[in-house]
Formats: structure tokens, C-alpha cells, sequence
């Protein structure tokens, strides 16, 4: 069975590039600390895997936004276990090493979900 690693797909939204694989993430959004959300992608239709099966590994990337991000993750799993992505953000020029002495809370939070659907296995009309 194939990865599928080149089926992601790129979404550009307010200022942020977010790349992710549409046969795991339903939807990704960015919220900041003072409750104001972006979306950057939400699945419209099912997800042809076309054969290939779900894929066990992903690559998840986001840059830019106001705090001009850079973050590349990259997750296995064979078993299919992860129902959601959760990252929390410190501001721009955070600076590592502190731990307590210089206490930071995170900016913004993103979170990728995984309540995608796909075909197979659901290969019906798309829900109205």
C-alpha cells in the first residue's frame, strides 16, 4: 500500500500557507488567544483514494500569518490512531531555554481533525 505523500494539498488563507493531506484532515484552523479563528481548509466532498488505500503517513506545514510561521511536522500511523493535531504556538522570537524564568503562554493553537471521509470506504451519495 502506498503512502499517497504526494496527494497533499496546499491552501493559502489570510496570510497563511498550510499544506496537508486531504485523506486525513477534515479541517485545519488557526485560532489566536483571543478567540478570533481561522478556518485554512475544510473538506467540501469525499476523498478519492483511487486504489491507493489511506495513507499511513502525513506531512502537515504552515508558514506565515501574523506571527510569521515555519513549522514542518511529520506523523506515522499504521494503525490509524490520531483523531486530531492539536499545536500551540509561542509569539514571534520566542527564544527557547527559559523553562519557568520567563514564563510564555501560546498565541495561537492550530488544529488539524481527522473525521475525514473517503472512498472507500463510504462511496455513496455525498451527505446533502
Amino acid at each position: 500500500m502506498q503512502d499517497n505523500v504526494p496527494e497533499h494539498v496546499n491552501v493559502k488563507k489570510d496570510g497563511y500557507e498550510v499544506t496537508l493531506h486531504p485523506a486525513f484532515s477534515s479541517r485545519c484552523a488557526i485560532r489566536s488567544v483571543d478567540g478570533a479563528e481561522t478556518e485554512l481548509y475544510k473538506q467540501k466532498e469525499r476523498h478519492h483514494l483511487n486504489g491507493k488505500g489511506h495513507p499511513k503517513k502525513h506531512t502537515f506545514r504552515l508558514k506565515g500569518g501574523q506571527h510569521n510561521r515555519d513549522l514542518e511536522l511529520e506523523i506515522k500511523d499504521p494503525k490509524y490512531q490520531v483523531a486530531r493535531i492539536i499545536v500551540e504556538f509561542y509569539a514571534e522570537g520566542h527564544e527557547p531555554g527559559w523553562g519557568s524564568a520567563r514564563p510564555e503562554e501560546p498565541v495561537e493553537i492550530m488544529t488539524f481533525d481527522n473525521s475525514v471521509m473517503t472512498c472507500p470506504p463510504y462511496c455513496g451519495e455525498d451527505p446533502g
